[in-house]
């Protein structure tokens, strides 16, 4: 798999947690987040899946989208493929804040 997606990022960053393999997880990163990412954030991912278990016996994926406006305001959105006739629709909309320059 290759991180051509969110989709495949969000897989195979899951994957290098259930296999203990944190340069692998910081390989998928920015290098802003790579450089202060440390084994005790990696650690702290891993006590999530409880250790020994496969990905799938406990994951799920959501796609969420952030909308920031243009005063800096945004909500995020989880976006669900709810039907199979190939079309995404909003299942939720998630109040947010105001995005500093750098996260946008």
């Amino acid at each position: 798999m290759r991180p051509t997606s969110p989709t495949s990022v969000s897989l195979m960053f899951e994957q290098a947690i259930v296999s203990d393999q944190p340069e692998k997880a910081q390989q998928l990163m920015t290098p802003l987040t790579r450089n202060t990412f440390t084994r005790t954030d990696f650690n702290a991912l891993r006590q999530y899946i409880g250790g020994g278990r496969v990905a799938s016996d406990f994951s799920t994926l959501k796609t969420y989208e952030v909308l920031t406006f243009g005063n800096g305001h945004s909500v995020t959105l989880w976006i669900t493929h709810f039907n199979n006739d190939g079309i995404w629709e909003i299942q939720r909309i998630i109040k947010g804040s105001t995005f500093s320059s750098d996260d946008q």
